[in-house]
């Protein structure tokens, strides 16, 4: 299973852009750190050919390389943040880490894209 680099983009003063590209059936994307526990608003956009496959959001607070089977993220409604198709979604957990995995079906170039905006006032 390939893992895909990400991209970190600032995209205005308090906001990040982290974009993984054109995952395919089987690639997870690196670990994104999130430094910072200022990201109080996060939310995930991911684009492309899914193809059947399933991409997962998951994170973990380990710091370093985590354990096998990291959780998966939730939306804030408690639904699990998988996607066949796309659509935006705000991430219910702060985590350590975050990254996306596809799996199943002939999904390729699928574009995971996580905006983290920074908590105002602090």
């Amino acid at each position: 299973m390939p893992t895909i680099n990400y991209a970190r983009t600032i995209i205005a003063s308090g906001a990040i852009l982290v974009e993984w590209s054109n995952l395919a059936n089987g690639d997870d994307g690196q670990w994104f750190v999130l430094t910072s526990t200022n990201w109080s608003d996060r939310s995930i956009d991911p684009a492309g050919d899914f193809g059947g496959g399933t991409l997962t959001i998951q994170g973990t607070n380990e710091s370093g390389t985590p354990a096998a089977s990291p959780p998966t993220l939730n939306d804030p409604q408690g639904n699990p943040l998988t996607f066949t198709v796309r659509r935006l979604e705000t991430i219910l957990e702060t985590s350590v880490q975050i990254r996306p995995v596809l799996a199943g079906g002939a999904a390729g170039a699928v574009t995971v894209r996580l905006l983290l905006m920074a908590r105002q006032g602090t």
